[in-house]
């Protein structure tokens, strides 16, 4: 199963906001009227036990959310080249359901959820970032990591875990909706 939700639209309309660092060192944005930013949740549900291949799963999913997704990650790269006047961040968060083996120590089986969620999370980033580059080299941009060296885009990646568990896994279906990665792209006009 896979859902895309839009989960807000926002638009500024003050002639400036405060922007607040980890060391609570403030800036002033100028910001025009009604700046859109969008914001986009891709979740990538119904992971298979021990399965933690994004291309894999999200090819048999139905209603083909790779293109949704990569509508949102073209419009990345045309804002990193320059092409679309935009700036964006992605976060990638990995998701393991409940270890419940009896044959491993409670260490052993948190463990188990860290690796399969850090699995998900990178898997799926490996995916993305040749997508998104080839979408801002299509429009110009020259460098060799747009990931490291944009400063119109920036990256999150989260292992969860089974700390963010959507059921109670009773059964096998409410195991693998818990088994998956969910993307969450923000775009905002500049």
């Amino acid at each position: 199963m896979w859902s895309r939700k839009t989960t807000s639209t926002l638009y500024a309309g003050s002639d400036s906001d405060a922007l607040r660092t980890p060391n609570g060192v403030g800036a002033s944005l100028p910001l025009a009227e009604d700046i859109a930013v969008r914001v986009k949740l891709f979740r990538f549900a119904g992971y298979p036990a021990g399965q933690t291949d994004f291309e894999t799963v999200g090819a048999v999913i139905p209603g083909n959310p790779l293109y949704e997704l990569d509508l949102e990650l073209e419009r990345m790269g045309n804002g990193i080249n320059g092409t679309a006047n935009i700036r964006s961040s992605i976060t990638i968060v990995g998701h393991s359901d409940r270890q419940d083996r009896a044959d491993m120590s409670c260490d052993q089986r948190r463990q188990s959820e860290i690796d399969a969620s850090t699995a998900r999370a990178v898997s799926a980033w490996e995916w993305i970032k040749p997508v998104v580059d080839e979408y801002a080299r299509r429009g110009g941009w020259a460098g060799t990591e747009w990931w490291e060296e944009s400063d119109r885009a920036a990256w999150a990646l989260v292992y969860a875990a089974c700390g963010m568990l959507l059921t109670q896994s009773h059964t096998e279906a409410e195991r693998a909706q818990n088994r998956r990665v969910d993307i969450l792209i923000t775009t905002f006009d500049v």
